[in-house]
This record gives structure tokens, sequence and C-alpha cells, in this order.
């Protein structure tokens, strides 16, 4: 083919939201993958939780129900990925503690009592930071620590993470 430029993609389910969707997509591929004792964890944006969940019914992530299925959410907690005078801060880029320890807090509040745990992703690059540092991912951390969570991965989208331990 001419690189999938011929096929067409219609939703299945012209009823459901984009929530109900992924949320039911996310249900059954846990129920396989725990048939087989393997364990489901799941990507989402970390801006989801923000504007009473706005965001999420957008694109069809909903922290309360996939949280029933998956076993780890994963959410994308980049300070710099909060556009300039998001909550009303200048620069979330510049303010890494208040967004991660924030964003978490609002994470933590919509799963309680499920079967995920948060394991949050953590900006390890200098994208909208002005002073980007081994203290910046050191802030991320203190921020999750304060909330009880100690496991977390780093992302650098250039693989650049000699500088920061």
């Amino acid at each position: 083919g001419s690189g999938g430029s011929e096929v067409a993609y219609e939703p299945l389910e012209k009823t459901k939201t984009r929530e109900q969707i992924m949320t039911d997509f996310v249900d059954m591929a846990a129920s396989e993958l725990h048939s087989k004792n393997v364990k489901l964890g799941i990507d989402v944006f970390g801006s989801i939780v923000w504007n009473k969940g706005f965001d999420g019914r957008i694109i069809g992530q909903n922290v309360s129900e996939l949280s029933k299925y998956a076993d780890v959410l994963y959410p994308m907690v980049y300070p710099s990925h909060f556009g300039p005078g998001y909550a009303g801060h200048k620069n979330p880029g510049d303010e890494p503690y208040f967004f991660v320890n924030e964003t978490i807090k609002m994470f933590q509040k919509e799963m309680v009592g499920h079967r995920a745990v948060l394991r949050p992703w953590l900006q390890a690059f200098p994208y909208r930071v002005s002073n980007f540092n081994k203290h910046y991912v050191d802030e991320q951390v203190r921020a999750l620590k304060d909330l009880g969570i100690i496991e977390y991965a780093l992302w650098s989208p250039g693989n650049r993470y000699g500088d920061l331990f």
C-alpha cells in the first residue's frame, strides 16, 4: 500500500464516549493479561486531572475508571508541558515541585480504593525550563516523596541522563 492512506478508520461504537471506549479497551486488555498472570501498566497524560477532568474527557482518559483495571498508571507529569499561565503560573516549567505535587495529589484522589498504583514519569529534559539541572529533577522526586510515592520513571527524549545522578 501507500503508507495506509487507503485505510479509513471509523469508531466501532458511535454511542460511547471516548472515555468509555478507552476504559472498555483497558478492561479487556487487563482481563486477557491478568488471565496469563501479566500486569498491565498504562501511560496517561498528567493534565487529565486538572480542569475538572476536561482534558481527560477530550482524549478519553478517565483516571478513576482506568485505575480500576490497570495495575500501574504512569502519569506523564512534565511541568514544562503545562503552558504559560497555566493555573495562574507564569512558567510552569520553572515550578517542578508545585506541578508534580499538585498533579499527583489529584491522581491519588481519583484512584482511592482502586487496584492501580502510581509510578509517575518525571521530566529529565530542559524544555521550557530556565535553569535545568540535577536540582530540578530532585525537586520533582521530593514532590513525590512528600506524598508517599517512591517509585517513578525519568524521561529524556534525547536519552541524556548522565548529569542527573
